[in-house]
């Protein structure tokens, strides 16, 4: 209302000055007719370079032609003062109920109910602005956890890149094993044995397993089933040049028959890992004993009773 209000003062001044000033021009017109008849008539002509005597017969003819010419001048310095005139009455009225409106609204701002009203609209504005703020605080919070789990999104689409790879290589490693461990079981059996991780790659979980149908119970031979498996894994490693232990610490084999003892140390002296076993070398005859002495790494005798660092 008071933007409004004063356009309307500022539009009600304007109008005045130009209605006051078209009045009193009129005015001095009326007053001062013959002064300005004569001034103005002497500039024009001067003007025209054309000598008054010579142009008019006589000062009548001088005098009418004048007061048309003022006439004239009336009209055009009051052209549009009607229009000037009722846009500012209008915008007088328009004012005018502007100000009422202006003092009705301070009358009712100024009664009680209408201050209670407000109040109350206040505490609500009140507990507006404290809802705003925790919703702003949760969706800051939104914003943080959106930003971290973007981060975390990006760090698992690493990790599921590095684990794929890691899958792969486990594959891959798991069909040179098979062919190793049915290389080394048809070897000492005649009989490929069946090998299968069972590798669940949502899991990432194994359940490794050997096909029993040709497995043996009996302790040297099932024994000896062990020790092909870790032959297996030692080739697989050196094979494909794995970045894993390529050592396997076995224990007693004492129960296994000596000829695939010795073929053991046969297949085992072949790799380029380390294949450890123990037994007792008194189950070797001297022929065996001499061939495989420089690759015993600790030997306990009568002689020699305790380690030995």
């Amino acid at each position: 209302v008071d933007d409004e209000q004063n356009a309307l003062s500022d539009e009600i001044l304007s109008l005045d000055l130009k209605i006051k000033n078209i009045l009193e021009t009129n005015e001095i017109l009326k007053s001062n007719e013959q002064v300005h008849l004569l001034d103005e008539l002497q500039a024009i002509y001067e003007y025209a370079s054309v000598k008054i005597e010579s142009t008019l017969q006589d000062y009548q003819q001088a005098l009418a032609f004048h007061a048309h010419l003022l006439s004239t001048k009336r009209e055009f310095v009051s052209h549009g003062l009607d229009k000037l005139q009722a846009e500012h009455e209008k915008a007088t009225v328009k004012f005018g109920q502007l100000k009422n409106q202006k003092q009705s609204l301070f009358d009712e701002l100024k009664s009680k109910k209408k201050i209670e009203e407000i109040s109350d609209a206040m505490k609500e504005i009140g507990k507006l602005d404290k809802e705003l703020a925790k919703l702003t605080a949760i969706i800051d919070k939104k914003d943080d956890i959106d930003s971290k789990l973007a981060i975390e999104r990006q760090s698992l689409t690493e990790l599921s890149g590095q684990l794929e790879a890691e899958l792969t290589s486990v594959t891959s490693f798991e069909d040179k094993f098979i062919d190793n461990f049915k290389e080394y079981t048809r070897g000492f059996y005649g009989v490929e044995y069946k090998f299968s991780l069972n590798l669940d790659q949502g899991k990432g979980e194994c359940t490794p397993h050997v096909d029993d149908v040709e497995s043996n119970n009996e302790g040297g031979l099932k024994r000896l089933e062990v020790v092909t498996f870790d032959l297996a894994y030692i080739k697989t490693v050196c094979d494909i040049k794995a970045l894993r232990p390529n050592f396997v610490l076995h224990d007693s084999i004492d129960e296994i028959d000596i000829q695939h003892v010795r073929k053991i140390f046969d297949e085992s002296i072949k790799l380029s890992g380390q294949h450890i076993v123990s037994m007792l070398s008194d189950k070797l005859i001297t022929e065996d004993y001499q061939k495989y002495t420089r690759y015993i790494i600790l030997e306990l005798s009568q002689d020699n009773k305790f380690f030995k660092l």
